[in-house]
């Protein structure tokens, strides 16, 4: 099931590596993954004028973290090459929710949004961060979260202009704990603007 309506363009891009590329491998994956990876000249890390401090050469990172086994794409990219490979073995319904679930000792039973009810063995909640799944599991998120002493907050320090496209930036704001990374439909080059508006 996919909450959206249609597969989303937008979005950030994920460092795809650890566990993921492991099953990825075990699903003969990687050669789809490897298209739609966005490989990246340098990281660099500039100051609150915009100005470059330093920058460190991707390639020999991939290669000494990750022993080359890590990917940048987009998630809708994802998305794609995962219903490109499993079209027709399984029924993907977009514009879809969980709405309630009753489990017993053998399987769940799942009410979902447009009121279809499915009995499945095991029912995964992958739905971000804020899991309505696990909510409807476990409670609201307020019973369990709590402050661990940070903050993350959007300062508009930087004034940068970027064409996207084929190419991504990602900065680092001193003295912060923020980071931007400029993220544009996949494929289709735009232009953003980081400003202090």
């Amino acid at each position: 099931m996919e909450r959206a309506a249609h597969f989303r363009d937008e979005g950030y891009m994920m460092d795809f590596f650890g566990s993921g590329y492991d099953a990825a491998e075990r699903l003969g994956l990687l050669p789809d993954l490897e298209a739609i990876h966005y490989p990246i000249g340098r990281l660099t890390f500039v100051d609150a004028r915009g100005h470059e401090r330093f920058s460190l050469p991707y390639a020999p990172l991939r290669r000494r973290l990750f022993s080359n086994r890590h990917f940048n794409f987009m998630r809708g990219d994802l998305e794609r090459v995962l219903y490109d490979r499993f079209e027709g073995r399984r029924a993907i319904r977009f514009g879809t929710t969980v709405a309630r679930f009753e489990q017993d000792q053998t399987s769940v039973q799942v009410t979902l949004s447009d009121g279809t009810v499915e009995r499945v063995d095991l029912l995964v909640g992958a739905d971000g961060v804020h899991s309505h799944v696990r909510a409807l599991a476990f409670g609201g998120e307020t019973r369990f979260a709590r402050l661990l002493g940070y903050e993350q907050r959007l300062k508009p320090v930087i004034r940068q202009q970027q064409q996207a496209g084929r190419r991504i930036a990602k900065w680092f704001v001193p003295t912060t704990d923020f980071t931007f990374f400029y993220a544009t439909s996949a494929r289709a080059p735009r232009r953003g603007r980081w400003s202090r508006r």
